[in-house]
Protein backbone atom coordinates (compact mmCIF):
# COMPACT_ATOMS: atom_id res chain seq x y z
CA UNK A 1 0.00 0.00 0.00
CA UNK A 2 1.09 3.25 -1.10
CA UNK A 3 2.09 6.09 1.83
CA UNK A 4 -0.19 8.93 2.10
CA UNK A 5 1.72 12.37 1.00
CA UNK A 6 1.74 13.47 4.70
CA UNK A 7 3.73 10.53 5.72
CA UNK A 8 5.71 10.27 2.88
CA UNK A 9 6.67 14.34 3.69
CA UNK A 10 7.50 13.71 7.60
CA UNK A 11 10.70 10.92 6.05
CA UNK A 12 13.99 12.13 7.09
CA UNK A 13 17.34 11.14 6.46
CA UNK A 14 19.16 8.58 8.02
CA UNK A 15 21.92 9.02 10.04
CA UNK A 16 23.84 7.08 6.65
CA UNK A 17 22.68 9.23 4.68
CA UNK A 18 24.01 12.32 6.05
CA UNK A 19 26.97 10.87 6.57
CA UNK A 20 27.53 10.12 2.38
CA UNK A 21 26.26 13.49 1.84
CA UNK A 22 28.87 15.10 4.34
CA UNK A 23 31.94 13.34 2.52
CA UNK A 24 30.73 13.87 -0.98
CA UNK A 25 30.27 17.72 0.00
CA UNK A 26 33.83 17.60 1.93
CA UNK A 27 35.48 15.90 -1.55
CA UNK A 28 33.77 18.91 -3.59
CA UNK A 29 34.89 21.65 -1.43
CA UNK A 30 38.19 19.98 -1.89
CA UNK A 31 38.25 20.64 -5.91
CA UNK A 32 36.38 24.46 -5.58
CA UNK A 33 39.61 25.73 -3.47
CA UNK A 34 40.17 29.50 -6.03
CA UNK A 35 43.23 29.43 -8.24
CA UNK A 36 44.67 32.51 -8.68
CA UNK A 37 48.11 33.84 -10.73
CA UNK A 38 51.14 32.45 -9.07
CA UNK A 39 49.55 30.10 -6.55
CA UNK A 40 48.51 27.40 -8.37
CA UNK A 41 50.85 24.89 -6.49
CA UNK A 42 49.66 25.97 -2.97
CA UNK A 43 45.55 25.63 -4.35
CA UNK A 44 46.87 22.15 -5.60
CA UNK A 45 48.17 21.41 -2.07
CA UNK A 46 45.08 22.81 -0.32
CA UNK A 47 42.60 21.22 -2.78
CA UNK A 48 44.35 17.43 -1.91
CA UNK A 49 44.47 17.81 1.79
CA UNK A 50 41.01 19.18 1.67
CA UNK A 51 40.20 16.13 -0.62
CA UNK A 52 42.28 13.25 1.34
CA UNK A 53 39.23 13.21 4.18
CA UNK A 54 36.78 13.82 1.78
CA UNK A 55 37.79 10.47 0.12
CA UNK A 56 38.65 8.74 3.29
CA UNK A 57 35.12 9.29 4.80
CA UNK A 58 33.23 8.49 1.19
CA UNK A 59 35.03 5.39 1.73
CA UNK A 60 34.25 3.79 4.72
CA UNK A 61 30.35 5.39 4.10
CA UNK A 62 30.54 3.25 1.57
CA UNK A 63 32.01 0.02 3.24
CA UNK A 64 29.48 0.50 5.50
CA UNK A 65 26.74 0.76 3.43
CA UNK A 66 27.77 -1.95 0.88
CA UNK A 67 28.91 -3.77 3.67
CA UNK A 68 31.71 -4.66 1.44
CA UNK A 69 35.08 -2.71 0.49
CA UNK A 70 34.91 -1.50 -3.36
CA UNK A 71 36.34 -3.78 -5.71
CA UNK A 72 38.28 -3.24 -8.84
CA UNK A 73 40.87 -0.76 -7.59
CA UNK A 74 43.70 0.26 -9.74
CA UNK A 75 46.74 -2.41 -8.55
CA UNK A 76 49.47 0.06 -9.79
CA UNK A 77 51.13 -2.94 -11.01
CA UNK A 78 52.31 -4.71 -14.46
CA UNK A 79 50.93 -8.46 -15.16
CA UNK A 80 51.24 -10.77 -17.38
CA UNK A 81 47.46 -11.55 -18.35
CA UNK A 82 45.78 -15.04 -17.44
CA UNK A 83 44.35 -14.87 -20.46
CA UNK A 84 40.94 -14.14 -18.66
CA UNK A 85 39.38 -12.08 -15.94
CA UNK A 86 38.68 -15.81 -13.43
CA UNK A 87 42.10 -16.89 -12.83
CA UNK A 88 44.24 -15.21 -10.83
CA UNK A 89 47.31 -12.68 -11.75
CA UNK A 90 50.39 -14.62 -10.72
CA UNK A 91 54.06 -12.51 -10.48
CA UNK A 92 55.23 -13.55 -13.72
CA UNK A 93 56.24 -10.14 -15.42
CA UNK A 94 55.45 -8.41 -12.49
CA UNK A 95 56.75 -4.93 -11.78
CA UNK A 96 55.48 -1.82 -10.27
CA UNK A 97 54.24 1.07 -13.01
CA UNK A 98 56.67 3.36 -14.06
CA UNK A 99 53.69 5.79 -14.29
CA UNK A 100 53.43 5.86 -10.36
CA UNK A 101 54.76 9.04 -9.35
CA UNK A 102 58.36 8.92 -8.22
CA UNK A 103 58.48 11.99 -5.48
CA UNK A 104 58.15 9.98 -2.63
CA UNK A 105 56.29 6.71 -4.20
CA UNK A 106 59.29 5.17 -5.55
CA UNK A 107 61.13 4.24 -2.72
CA UNK A 108 58.09 3.20 -0.67
CA UNK A 109 56.29 0.52 -2.35
CA UNK A 110 58.05 -2.59 -3.60
CA UNK A 111 56.12 -5.70 -5.32
CA UNK A 112 54.68 -8.38 -2.98
CA UNK A 113 53.53 -11.43 -3.78
CA UNK A 114 50.19 -12.20 -1.76
CA UNK A 115 50.17 -15.20 0.32
CA UNK A 116 47.02 -17.73 0.74
CA UNK A 117 46.17 -15.90 3.96
CA UNK A 118 46.35 -12.40 2.75
CA UNK A 119 44.83 -12.91 -0.22
CA UNK A 120 42.10 -14.52 1.31
CA UNK A 121 41.74 -11.51 3.70
CA UNK A 122 41.26 -9.60 0.65
CA UNK A 123 38.51 -11.20 -0.75
CA UNK A 124 36.68 -11.35 2.57
CA UNK A 125 36.80 -7.50 2.50
CA UNK A 126 35.12 -7.37 -1.08
CA UNK A 127 38.35 -7.10 -3.01
CA UNK A 128 38.60 -9.80 -5.64
CA UNK A 129 39.82 -8.56 -8.82
CA UNK A 130 42.19 -5.66 -9.68
CA UNK A 131 43.03 -3.65 -12.52
CA UNK A 132 46.74 -4.22 -14.12
CA UNK A 133 48.72 -2.95 -16.52
CA UNK A 134 50.11 -5.08 -19.60
CA UNK A 135 54.05 -5.05 -19.11
CA UNK A 136 54.41 -4.51 -22.09
CA UNK A 137 53.16 -1.04 -21.92
CA UNK A 138 55.43 -0.36 -19.10
CA UNK A 139 58.04 1.36 -20.46
CA UNK A 140 59.06 4.84 -21.15
CA UNK A 141 61.82 4.51 -23.61
CA UNK A 142 59.56 1.43 -26.43
CA UNK A 143 58.51 2.78 -28.52
CA UNK A 144 60.43 6.04 -28.25
CA UNK A 145 57.95 9.04 -27.52
CA UNK A 146 56.90 11.20 -30.44
CA UNK A 147 57.97 8.52 -33.14
CA UNK A 148 54.65 7.03 -33.66
CA UNK A 149 55.43 3.65 -32.82
CA UNK A 150 53.38 1.67 -31.51
CA UNK A 151 53.74 -1.49 -29.29
CA UNK A 152 51.06 -5.00 -29.50
CA UNK A 153 49.91 -5.91 -26.06
CA UNK A 154 48.47 -9.56 -24.91
CA UNK A 155 45.00 -8.14 -23.81
CA UNK A 156 42.13 -7.29 -26.03
CA UNK A 157 41.15 -3.88 -26.34
CA UNK A 158 37.34 -2.52 -25.37
CA UNK A 159 36.00 -3.81 -28.53
CA UNK A 160 37.06 -7.53 -27.78
CA UNK A 161 39.88 -7.59 -30.60
CA UNK A 162 42.45 -10.06 -29.87
CA UNK A 163 45.51 -7.57 -29.28
CA UNK A 164 45.05 -4.08 -28.30
CA UNK A 165 47.75 -1.93 -29.73
CA UNK A 166 48.77 1.31 -27.96
CA UNK A 167 51.11 4.05 -28.37
CA UNK A 168 54.16 5.14 -26.51
CA UNK A 169 53.63 5.68 -22.85
CA UNK A 170 54.94 9.27 -22.25
CA UNK A 171 52.67 10.24 -25.16
CA UNK A 172 49.49 8.63 -23.48
CA UNK A 173 46.43 11.24 -23.51
CA UNK A 174 44.97 10.27 -20.14
CA UNK A 175 47.46 9.05 -18.04
CA UNK A 176 44.46 8.61 -14.97
CA UNK A 177 43.08 6.14 -17.14
CA UNK A 178 46.36 4.22 -17.54
CA UNK A 179 44.71 0.75 -16.15
CA UNK A 180 41.14 0.70 -17.99
CA UNK A 181 40.76 -1.53 -21.07
CA UNK A 182 42.89 -0.09 -24.32
CA UNK A 183 40.45 2.05 -26.42
CA UNK A 184 40.07 0.08 -29.46
CA UNK A 185 40.84 1.57 -33.27
CA UNK A 186 44.13 2.60 -35.10
CA UNK A 187 46.27 5.19 -33.68
CA UNK A 188 44.83 5.43 -29.95
CA UNK A 189 46.61 5.41 -27.17
CA UNK A 190 43.94 5.51 -23.88
CA UNK A 191 44.26 2.92 -21.36
CA UNK A 192 46.44 -0.47 -21.12
CA UNK A 193 45.49 -2.62 -18.15
CA UNK A 194 43.08 -5.51 -17.96
CA UNK A 195 41.10 -7.06 -14.84
CA UNK A 196 42.62 -9.70 -13.14
CA UNK A 197 41.19 -11.82 -10.22
CA UNK A 198 43.34 -12.18 -6.58
CA UNK A 199 44.87 -15.00 -5.45
CA UNK A 200 47.59 -17.24 -3.81
CA UNK A 201 50.84 -15.08 -5.28
CA UNK A 202 49.42 -12.27 -7.03
CA UNK A 203 51.60 -9.02 -7.29
CA UNK A 204 50.22 -6.48 -5.02
CA UNK A 205 52.16 -2.75 -3.77
CA UNK A 206 52.87 -2.91 -0.06
CA UNK A 207 53.52 0.12 1.78
CA UNK A 208 56.94 0.38 3.48
CA UNK A 209 57.32 0.26 7.01
CA UNK A 210 60.76 1.64 7.42
CA UNK A 211 60.83 3.87 4.37
CA UNK A 212 63.05 6.53 6.15
CA UNK A 213 65.90 4.16 7.13
CA UNK A 214 64.80 3.40 10.70
CA UNK A 215 63.93 -0.49 12.02
CA UNK A 216 60.74 0.73 14.48
CA UNK A 217 57.99 0.71 11.46
CA UNK A 218 57.30 4.59 11.99
CA UNK A 219 56.56 4.81 8.18
CA UNK A 220 53.07 2.09 9.67
CA UNK A 221 52.94 4.21 12.78
CA UNK A 222 52.11 7.43 11.20
CA UNK A 223 49.18 5.70 9.14
CA UNK A 224 47.92 4.38 12.48
CA UNK A 225 48.82 1.15 11.93
CA UNK A 226 50.75 -1.32 13.82
CA UNK A 227 54.86 -1.59 12.83
CA UNK A 228 54.45 -4.60 11.63
CA UNK A 229 51.33 -4.65 9.83
CA UNK A 230 51.48 -5.03 6.07
CA UNK A 231 49.40 -2.53 4.11
CA UNK A 232 49.01 -2.70 0.48
CA UNK A 233 48.10 -0.16 -1.64
CA UNK A 234 45.47 0.54 -4.74
CA UNK A 235 45.08 3.37 -6.71
CA UNK A 236 41.38 4.60 -6.69
CA UNK A 237 40.32 4.84 -10.62
CA UNK A 238 37.35 5.06 -12.28
CA UNK A 239 36.47 1.17 -12.46
CA UNK A 240 36.53 0.73 -9.02
CA UNK A 241 33.07 -0.37 -7.74
CA UNK A 242 32.46 2.87 -5.58
CA UNK A 243 32.44 5.06 -8.74
CA UNK A 244 29.76 5.59 -10.63
CA UNK A 245 26.41 3.88 -11.25
CA UNK A 246 23.50 4.15 -8.88
CA UNK A 247 24.98 2.85 -5.40
CA UNK A 248 23.58 4.73 -2.19
CA UNK A 249 27.33 6.07 -1.45
CA UNK A 250 30.48 6.87 -3.57
CA UNK A 251 32.15 8.72 -6.24
CA UNK A 252 30.50 10.22 -9.30
CA UNK A 253 34.00 9.94 -10.65
CA UNK A 254 37.42 8.96 -9.50
CA UNK A 255 38.85 12.18 -7.66
CA UNK A 256 41.65 13.35 -8.73
CA UNK A 257 45.26 14.38 -7.29
CA UNK A 258 46.61 17.38 -9.68
CA UNK A 259 50.19 17.63 -8.40
CA UNK A 260 51.64 15.05 -10.26
CA UNK A 261 54.56 15.93 -12.51
CA UNK A 262 55.12 15.01 -16.35
CA UNK A 263 52.23 14.55 -18.29
CA UNK A 264 52.64 10.06 -17.89
CA UNK A 265 52.49 10.49 -14.30
CA UNK A 266 49.11 8.86 -13.08
CA UNK A 267 46.89 11.30 -10.97
CA UNK A 268 44.64 9.04 -8.45
CA UNK A 269 44.63 8.94 -5.01
CA UNK A 270 46.03 5.60 -2.81
CA UNK A 271 44.29 3.49 -0.73
CA UNK A 272 45.89 1.47 1.78
CA UNK A 273 44.41 -1.69 3.49
CA UNK A 274 45.63 -3.61 6.47
CA UNK A 275 46.42 -6.97 6.10
CA UNK A 276 47.80 -7.81 9.85
CA UNK A 277 51.01 -8.79 10.72
CA UNK A 278 52.39 -11.40 8.26
CA UNK A 279 52.39 -13.74 10.95
CA UNK A 280 48.97 -12.86 11.86
CA UNK A 281 47.00 -11.96 8.68
CA UNK A 282 43.74 -10.34 9.79
CA UNK A 283 40.59 -12.72 8.19
CA UNK A 284 39.89 -9.57 6.80
CA UNK A 285 41.43 -6.71 5.39
CA UNK A 286 40.30 -3.18 6.93
CA UNK A 287 40.92 -0.19 5.50
CA UNK A 288 43.71 1.74 7.27
CA UNK A 289 43.55 5.21 5.49
CA UNK A 290 44.14 7.73 2.17
CA UNK A 291 47.15 9.30 0.32
CA UNK A 292 47.93 11.40 -2.57
CA UNK A 293 50.54 10.20 -5.01
CA UNK A 294 53.40 11.68 -3.04
CA UNK A 295 52.65 9.07 -0.27
CA UNK A 296 51.42 12.00 1.72
CA UNK A 297 48.20 11.39 4.55
CA UNK A 298 45.98 13.82 5.89
CA UNK A 299 48.29 15.57 8.67
CA UNK A 300 51.22 15.65 6.48
CA UNK A 301 48.92 17.11 3.29
CA UNK A 302 47.80 19.82 5.54
CA UNK A 303 51.48 20.53 7.00
CA UNK A 304 52.85 21.47 3.14
CA UNK A 305 49.84 23.72 2.83
CA UNK A 306 50.63 25.32 5.62
CA UNK A 307 54.00 25.50 4.93
CA UNK A 308 55.24 23.36 8.26
CA UNK A 309 56.14 20.31 6.79
CA UNK A 310 59.98 19.04 6.98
Amino acid sequence: MLSSPRRAARRGFTLLELLVVIAILAVIAGTVVATYSGLEEDAAEGSSAYTLSGVDQALRAFTTIERSAPNGFDSLVAATYPGDSTTPVTAAGAAKAVSVPSRMLSKTLPVHSLTAEQATALRNAGITHLRYLDPAANDLASPAPGSGGSVTLSIPDADGGASATVGALLDIDMPNRLFETPRPGSGRNRGRGYLGALGTGSPVLVWDANRSGGTGGYDNTKLGAGPNDVLVVFGLGNDATCVGGDKRAGFPSAPVFGQVGPRHEYGRFIVAYNLGPAAATRSKAVLQGVMNTHGEFLDEALSNYTGSYN
